[in-house]
């Protein structure tokens, strides 16, 4: 919510957040009142789908959390979220690798 509305209590919206990604935000988080029950997909373009639009996503300004969008800002990341929004395949080589890895570590149990 902050990112749409009091954004470092100076902006209106995070200047980092895409135009188009905060008025579509703005109709299931209306400024006033919480509902908790409101979610937002954290990939816009295809929710239900294991893809790499994510990454795309970032690219376009269109992170949901601070954090996300952080991704793409940060000089340490950016050249991860470029490559993998331009082909899919290393991101799935990537993911792979991170769950063969996590699944090494403590005996598999992790959640």
């Amino acid at each position: 919510m902050a990112r749409l509305y009091s954004y470092n209590k100076t902006f209106a919206t995070d200047p980092t957040l895409a135009h188009d990604m905060a008025v579509r935000l703005r109709v299931p988080c209306p400024e006033a009142g919480f509902e908790p029950t409101i979610a937002a997909a954290n990939d816009a373009t295809t929710p239900t789908i294991f893809d790499d639009a994510y990454h795309q996503n970032l690219k376009k300004g269109q992170g949901l959390l601070p954090t996300d969008q952080g991704l793409y800002g940060d000089t340490r990341t950016r050249g991860y979220i470029e490559m993998t929004a331009k082909d899919q395949r290393i991101f799935f080589d990537a993911f792979v690798a991170s769950m063969v890895k996590l699944a090494g570590e403590d005996g598999g149990g992790f959640r």
